[in-house]
């Protein structure tokens, strides 16, 4: 080791053992040198690295001033306050589209594990990921606030408004969208079209052909790419989806499902042997929904849901859906964004992520039925 890591070795031992309290001063530069037996550019050396690791601080025309352990050197290390007194960039803004009645939507199932994925993965780099909703009448610098002159990237998530991705990229910040599309930027998403197109393809098998949709809030990307991974299914088998059996939504949400295949239910004696839910909050709701009616599943209808979420294992009876692979979403767009951070450039590219059908036991097995001839 070179002296000035000695000194410093020495330094943080003391600082963590207490011998230099927090809120206190180190002795003089000049008393420090003479106690080492070297000069003062030596003590100078270690005492940037103790900086660095924001367990001090300098005082101008004071000295040094012991901050580990308090609430200044959080702030500092959250910063990435580095040596000379400039902010890293360093953290990742993840921003959710609002919800109608929902306020912390970073409790939503998918959003959540979403941005745990990311963050485990944007800490690896070295980067702090924070999080906040806005809608088309949210200006994003007034969001971000002060957080602006930190920001390494921002992170889109699902039906952003297009005028918040311009504003990012009038910023001049690496930007990548999650769960949607633009063709201005990357654009990470599950493959909605196969994975609809896959439920839809199993309930064929299992016998079905008058099939249903619970349609999610249509303007979204994935609601538009999994209705018509559906309609395009249910043409290759020579069906169509029925205008009657498809129940528009204005929410994912729970409530939104059960009240949506409550009013489809009222009244009425005919309706599909099966629905696809696109996603599992509404799939659960609409289950409530038929059993309230008197019906059954997968008895009188058969369910499958989207996303493949905790909540599948828990519902009576267990959910069949679609893994959309959220840890590889986040993946490949922590490394979009990364490319752009570390190199400058961006490539407005679209990256599908694979799905597969999970089958469990809400989807029943109907007799095929042959034509005579």
């Amino acid at each position: 080791m070179f002296l000035y890591q000695r000194i410093y070795a020495k330094l943080k031992e003391d600082i963590l053992q207490g011998v230099y309290a927090a809120e206190t001063f180190l002795p003089p530069e000049n008393s420090m040198a003479e106690k080492y037996g070297v000069d003062r550019t030596t003590v100078r050396k270690a005492i940037e690295l103790l900086i660095a690791e924001h367990m001090v601080e300098r005082h101008v025309a004071k000295g040094t001033f012991v901050i580990y352990g308090t609430e200044q050197a959080r702030e500092k290390e959250a910063l990435n306050i580095d040596s000379s007194g400039e902010i890293e960039k360093k953290m990742i803004a993840f921003l959710l589209p609002k919800s109608g009645y929902q306020n912390d939507r970073i409790t939503v199932p998918f959003y959540s594990q979403l941005f745990y994925e990311t963050e485990k993965r944007s800490k690896h780099l070295g980067f702090t990921v924070v999080y906040s909703t806005l809608d088309e009448t949210d200006d994003i610098m007034s969001v971000l606030g002060q957080r602006l002159e930190n920001l390494a990237g921002i992170i889109f998530v699902s039906n952003i408004a297009e005028k918040h991705i311009d504003s990012a990229l009038l910023l001049k910040l690496p930007v990548v969208l999650i769960n949607g599309y633009s063709e201005k930027i990357p654009s990470i998403t599950s493959d909605d079209f196969t994975g609809a197109y896959k439920a839809c393809e199993h309930l064929i098998e299992c016998g079905h052909r008058k099939i249903g949709v619970l349609n999610g809030v249509s303007q979204y990307a994935s609601a538009s790419s999994r209705l018509n991974g559906v309609v395009r299914c249910l043409q290759d088998h020579d069906l169509k989806l029925e205008s009657d059996f498809l129940i528009s939504n204005n929410g994912w949400e729970h409530e939104d499902g059960y009240e949506a295949m409550h009013t489809f239910l009222s009244g009425r004696t005919e309706f599909p042997t099966a629905f696809i839910c696109f996603n599992d909050r509404l799939a659960s709701g609409a289950l409530e929904a038929v059993y309230q009616s008197g019906l059954k599943v997968p008895e009188d209808i058969s369910m499958v849901g989207y996303d493949n979420s905790d909540i599948c294992n828990y519902l009576y009876p267990k959910l069949s859906s679609i893994e959309n692979h959220i840890p590889a979403i986040a993946e490949h767009a922590i490394a979009a964004l990364y490319y752009q951070i570390a190199s400058g450039y961006m490539s407005p590219a679209r990256i599908l992520i694979p799905v597969k059908y999970v089958e469990r036991d809400s989807v029943r097995l109907l007799p095929i039925k042959k034509h005579c001839t």
